[in-house]
């Protein structure tokens, strides 16, 4: 037995190891999808509920303002600020 040919076994026997813990890592990277994959869905539902609420809230936001410009605006009217008379 050569030195060469503990060298080709060194490299085989590295390669057989790296093809196994790649292979380990694989299974535990899919079991931890599988256990995260209900929180993410969770997330998703909560993500959709927060979108719906900034539509409305914005939506609430743009009708307090225009209210209050309307109601600003008939108040200097009647002040006398808005209107042509003096």
């Amino acid at each position: 037995m050569t030195l060469v040919w503990f060298r080709d076994l060194v490299i085989s026997i590295s390669g057989l190891v790296f093809i196994g813990v790649l292979i380990l890592y694989a299974v535990l990277a899919y079991r931890f999808y599988r256990r995260v994959r209900p929180l993410l869905e969770l997330m998703r539902a909560a993500s959709e509920t927060v979108q719906g609420l900034s539509a409305f809230l914005t939506g609430l936001v743009t009708m307090v303002r225009g209210v209050s410009s309307g109601a600003n605006a008939a108040y200097n009217l009647f002040k006398g600020k808005g209107g042509k008379q003096k």
